[in-house]
């Protein structure tokens, strides 16, 4: 079976502007105890999905919902960067990365947060679902 969670991190990490704005800060659930983020990072998680079956059984293809929360420190704007990035290169993105034929991507439901202070520093979250199709590759 190929690694979805490691594909799809790739995937969105080999996005010039994503990485440029988040570098390797994507974490998947959360943020590892210990690690620094920067003014900008991204958290992603699985939240759904389920396997084609047809009447001979497995089809070989998925379907997975995953939720990216975008974060930023100060602004609005810095969570509101990062999600833009992902949006620009995940929507209707089609092709195969790291064993993992992604045949749609579909981003969707927006969603801002108000921030929440840690200390003085006011850090702001933006949410987003993408429906994803994949095969292995």
């Amino acid at each position: 079976m190929a690694d979805f969670e490691g594909a799809f991190r790739g995937l969105v990490l080999s996005a010039p502007a994503v990485s440029a704005l988040i570098g390797e800060a994507l974490f998947l659930v959360a943020v590892p105890e210990g690690e620094t983020t920067g003014d900008r990072w991204a958290i992603w998680q699985t939240v759904g999905g389920s396997d084609d079956r047809t009447l001979d059984g497995r089809s070989g293809l998925f379907e997975t919902r995953v939720q990216i929360d975008a974060y930023g420190k100060g602004t609005p704007m810095q969570a509101v960067a990062v999600d833009r990035a992902i949006y620009d290169f995940l929507a209707d993105y089609r092709g195969a990365f790291g064993g993992v034929a992604f045949n749609y991507v579909e981003p969707y439901g927006k969603r801002d947060y108000r921030p929440e202070t840690v200390g003085d520093v006011k850090i702001y979250r933006v949410s987003r679902d993408v429906l994803v199709k994949w095969a292995v590759a």
